[in-house]
């Protein structure tokens, strides 16, 4: 399943709210904008291992990662 499939999913099946559908679009972007940065070639979300995902998290909390989309999504609440 792609990003679009995924959000298309909560929207439709799942009913989400449209913050929480922003929020989940903001997290995937910025995983994905974060995976580019370390020239990473994910082929498809299957192939992404917990050591990338543990990776992100990190630099999150270290603040390596841009906020910037995180801070427009609370902006538009």
């Amino acid at each position: 399943m792609n990003r679009d499939s995924f959000i298309k999913y909560l929207q439709f099946e799942k009913r989400y709210s449209p913050h929480t559908i922003a929020a989940y679009r903001s997290d995937l972007d910025q995983f994905f904008d974060y995976l580019k940065k370390q020239n990473l070639i994910i082929k498809s979300p299957a192939s992404i291992t917990h050591f990338q995902i543990r990776n992100w998290i990190v630099a999150l909390l270290q603040g390596e990662v841009n906020q910037k989309s995180k801070k427009a999504t609370k902006n538009t609440a």
